[in-house]
């Protein structure tokens, strides 16, 4: 006998429902507790139901990026040497620039200890999301001599309290 069918089987036949926060301009998690009508069953914030829509962009790119903090940081409790975790992110802020859904993911990365390294095109960030990061490097691809491009740190920015300063390399 499969031991996934005996799992399944002790689960009635049925799959455990996720249920994942749906962020509102309040921001009710921080500052209520977490009462039932704060969560969507993550197939219906996903894809959406007769009686409820579907997540917004932002929302779904939230909620996957804190899935993959969770993720990341149960991984790491499992290794006593480390107290910081990575996650990188391709061009997430598309979807996600209201902060009721950055709110969130900065601050459960913080409270977790995850260094979130995000690539994007600098014309695709908007100034309120670039601030929230401490720094950003500019990147430019370079021929390394053999015909291959390599990319390569061409500036860096970093945020002090009125605006954020180049270093040129």
């Amino acid at each position: 006998m499969d031991p996934g069918d005996v799992v399944y089987a002790a689960y009635n036949y049925t799959f455990p429902t996720m249920q994942v926060y749906n962020m509102n301009v309040e921001n009710s998690f921080w500052v209520d507790k977490p009462y039932e009508k704060y969560f969507k069953d993550w197939e219906v914030f996903l894809q959406g139901s007769d009686e409820e829509s579907t997540g917004s962009g932002g929302q779904r790119l939230a909620a996957f990026t804190l899935l993959s903090i969770m993720i990341t940081t149960q991984k790491r409790r499992r290794d006593k040497h480390s107290k910081r975790s990575v996650l990188i992110n391709d061009n997430p802020f598309a979807n996600a620039v209201s902060e009721h859904v950055l709110d969130p993911i900065f601050r459960v990365a913080d409270a977790l200890g995850i260094q979130w390294i995000v690539v994007a095109p600098p014309e695709l960030v908007k100034m309120e999301v670039s601030e929230r990061f401490p720094s950003y490097y500019a990147l430019d691809l370079e021929s390394d001599g053999t015909g291959k491009r390599k990319a390569v740190v061409s500036s860096r920015y970093i945020r002090n309290k009125f605006d954020f300063q180049q270093i040129t390399f």
